[in-house]
């Protein structure tokens, strides 16, 4: 059975990582060109009609980056 001290770092990481995945939701921000995992260029794309470049070039490199960082 988990003591108080258990049972406040477990509470408190669940806070945490709601805060994270809350602020992943609502972050926006635009790429070099570039791929953030792999180096290679990426394309722009049109969102709601503006241009904007992608920060990874495939769902692949996005899963690798968001694992290791």
């Amino acid at each position: 059975m988990a003591d108080i001290c258990d049972q406040a770092d477990i509470q408190q990481q669940t806070l945490l990582d709601a805060m994270i995945k809350k602020a992943r939701g609502n972050v926006s921000i635009e790429g070099s060109g570039l791929c953030l995992a792999c180096g290679h260029a990426v394309s722009a794309v049109y969102v709601k009609g503006n241009a904007m470049l992608p920060r990874w070039c495939c769902i692949e490199c996005r899963d690798v980056w968001d694992k290791d960082n």
